[in-house]
């Protein structure tokens, strides 16, 4: 398939992106990271042919984090833009997409969170091996971060679907 699809590697806000050219774009986990999330959806509408779909998957704000979670949220998860769905789809929007179509992810990755914690401790002497304590450390603290904050219902999983107009 690599004759039908571009991956683009490289800043989301400054890479050269050129008009109408792709047909879909998708994105896994990354909108949270970037400082300007209505700028990112505006060069991405730009970027889609008209009718030329956005297809993303997202953490979202369910209710607000204590000061210690947003803290953690912004050290440990890195979470820039974590904002509640009504604000997300507002700036795709806002940007030029017609059609936001919402799938609420939370009870199928909160399972896999908890799950994978316990899968994850459980591993700890070959990780530690593998890739090092301080490594280990940092990801034990990411996937805990992550159940608390769904066990507080503060954070959730989205889907979110959207044409450009």
């Amino acid at each position: 398939m690599s004759d039908r699809i571009t991956h683009i590697r490289g800043d989301a806000l400054t890479c050269e992106l050129p008009d109408a050219a792709f047909d879909a774009a998708v994105s896994w986990c990354a909108f949270l990271h970037i400082l300007d999330r209505p700028r990112l959806a505006s060069r991405i509408a730009r970027a889609l042919k008209p009718g030329g779909q956005l297809y993303l998957e997202d953490l979202y704000r369910r209710a607000p984090f204590s000061a210690a979670d947003e803290r953690d949220v912004r050290e440990i998860l890195f979470g820039t833009t974590l904002t509640s769905v009504e604000a997300f789809t507002a700036d795709l929007r806002a940007a030029g997409f017609a059609e936001v179509a919402v799938t609420d992810l939370t009870d199928d990755w909160s399972a896999f969170a908890r799950d994978r914690l316990p899968a994850w401790r459980a591993g700890r002497e070959r990780h530690i091996r593998v890739i090092g304590e301080p490594s280990y450390a940092a990801i034990e603290g990411f996937y805990s971060l992550i159940v608390r904050l769904y066990g507080t219902g503060s954070l959730g999983g989205i889907r979110l679907v959207a044409r450009r107009a």
